[in-house]
């Protein structure tokens, strides 16, 4: 396989994971990438299902969601436990 092909192969699963985790201009890039391959999606999971995640990227290029902030803290105290050392 060469590298042209790897960075263009387009499989389901690259598809569902840019859905859940990209941002507007990466899910509209996507979006246009995908438009004349979407025969793909259709024959790996149906055309029900293929339509339900092209739809999901579009509703991601149009409203962004807002970047999760990651806590580094591993030491989270549990709700109503009091942790005074005693």
């Amino acid at each position: 396989m060469t590298k042209d092909k790897a960075k263009k192969e387009l499989t389901p699963n690259r598809v569902v994971c840019c859905i859940l985790g990209c941002g507007s201009e990466r899910a509209d890039r996507i979006l246009k990438k995908i438009g004349p391959r979407s025969s793909e999606l259709v024959d790996a999971y149906g055309k029900g299902t293929a339509r339900a995640l092209l739809q999901q990227l579009r509703t991601a290029a149009d409203h962004p969601t807002p970047a999760v902030k990651k806590s580094n803290s591993d030491t989270k105290t549990q709700e109503g436990v009091k942790t005074d050392g005693k």
